[in-house]
Parts: C-alpha cells; structure tokens; sequence
C-alpha cells in the first residue's frame, strides 16, 4: 500500500536530501538499495565534505560522503539541473576523492581505496531510458573490464526501464513523495522523512542551508562582476597599447590582487 507524503518539501531539494542523508541508518539504506549490495556498516556520514586540490581555488563540496567498516568509500551527488558535463565531473570527484582518501605516506598503488560514487538525476544523460547506468573502464580491444577499485553510477529519476524494484520505489519516493508501506527498509525511509519534515530542528536548519546557499550565489556574482571589469579593463588597456609590466601594476593596485592573479586574464 502506498502513503503519500504530504508536503511541500521534497527529495529533489539537495537541502531536504543532504539533511535527510545525515542520518547514518537512512544513508545506509539508500546506498545499498542504489548499489543493489549489502555494506558492512557505515562509520560516519559526512555531509558538505569539502576536498580541495588538482590546482583548484575552489573546493568541491560532497553532498554525501562516507566510508564503510572495509574502507570503501562512498560519494553521493544529487543533481536536478541537466549537466551536459556530467562525465567530466565524475573525473573530478573522483580525483579529489582519491586524493583524500589516500594516508599520507601510503604507495598510491597498494592502498588505494575502492571508492563508488552515484549521481542521482532529475535528467537522462543517455536519453535510453534507462533508470540505471553503470559506468565502467575496460579495454577497448577484447572488451574486457579493467577494475580499478573506481564505481560509477547514474540514477536516472526519469528512466522507465527499471529492473531493481527496490530502486523502483526510491525512485516513487523522490519523484512523488510516496513511498511502499508494505517494503520494510522503504517504510522505513518514508517514515523517517515524515518525521524529519515535521521537526521544529528541520526548519531551522533548512533555513540555515538556503542563507548559506544565498550567501554563495551572491559572492558568486559579485566574483563574476570583479572579473569582467577587470577583463574589461585589460583589453582597454591593450587596445591603447600599453605594455604587459604596466598593466599587471595597475591591475594589483585596483583590484588588491596578486600579480599571479592578474596574470591570469592576459
């Protein structure tokens, strides 16, 4: 029997799913219905884990982080908007988390970490169809797989090919905010929703959450705006042929920004 959830709150607001994942049985749950394995305890969920590396400025904040009792970690993306470069940013995550998760002094080669990462879309990437795709290397010339301890998996919330009944009803729950009474660890979820929704904590930190979210797109365009004046400023300043060593002076003194800084934008 199906209960609907009746609210406006859903799945599909990364706030509602980071906060929903916080809870160590449910992300557990979850995992191993997406992955269609059993895990052997999950020792910490950390959300909003933030990684930095690659030459990156910024960093790349995980939705969903955590690590089994075995050392396998797992990473989980929720991604509503379309991203055409959806496999491009799996090659960064994965860089990054392979980054993190090797100890300091270790031979990469013998303790790298088995690691899965799933990204859960509001849109078909492929367009089959499909509400699962594994993505896998392997040699292009006897078709053979090549583990690498790497797992990639996309959850298509728009596929209508769906094998996995347990991920079936995931699926209902993001997309339709009800869930299967009558399957124990989907009650589960469901009910444990219900409860999180109605909590006075959630409201609190749901609007924590959108402030920070506010806060970011607003340093986002502020950021945005600094660098196309300071672009614009360059091209004028090349236009009237002004040497390089003039104009990375004038730009620092602008901006108080640093010379590798104003390099950049030549």
């Amino acid at each position: 029997m199906y209960k609907k959830i009746e609210t406006e709150y859903s799945l599909l607001d990364d706030k509602v799913f980071k906060i929903f994942m916080e809870d160590k049985e449910i992300a557990k749950i979850v995992i191993e219905i997406l992955l269609d394995k059993k895990i052997k305890d999950l020792e910490y969920v950390n959300t909003e884990k933030e990684v930095t590396g690659l030459g990156m400025e910024r960093t790349i904040r995980y939705d969903v982080l955590c690590k089994d009792a075995e050392e396998k970690y797992y990473d989980v993306e929720l991604q509503v908007v379309k991203q055409d470069d959806l496999m491009e940013r799996f090659r960064i995550y994965q860089s990054l988390l392979d980054k993190y998760t090797i100890r300091k002094g270790e031979k990469e080669y013998i303790k790298v970490r088995e690691t899965f990462i799933i990204f859960i879309c509001n849109f078909d990437l492929f367009e089959d169809g499909l509400a699962e795709y594994n993505i896998v290397n392997y040699c292009i010339e006897n078709k053979k797989i090549c583990n690498d301890k790497t797992n990639k998996k996309i959850i298509n919330l728009k596929g209508e090919k769906i094998k996995n009944p347990k991920v079936k009803e995931l699926i209902k729950l993001f997309k339709e905010k009800e869930y299967n009474n009558n399957d124990k660890e989907i009650d589960k979820l469901g009910k444990r929703l219900i409860e999180i929704i109605n909590s006075n904590e959630f409201y609190r930190r749901y609007e924590v959450m959108q402030t920070k979210e506010m806060m970011l797109i607003d340093e986002g365009i502020k950021i945005g705006m600094k660098q196309g004046m300071i672009i614009k400023q360059i091209e004028m300043l090349k236009e009237f042929k002004v040497d390089e060593e003039t104009i990375i002076n004038r730009i620092q003194k602008e901006y108080n920004i640093t010379k590798e800084e104003v390099e950049k934008y030549l």
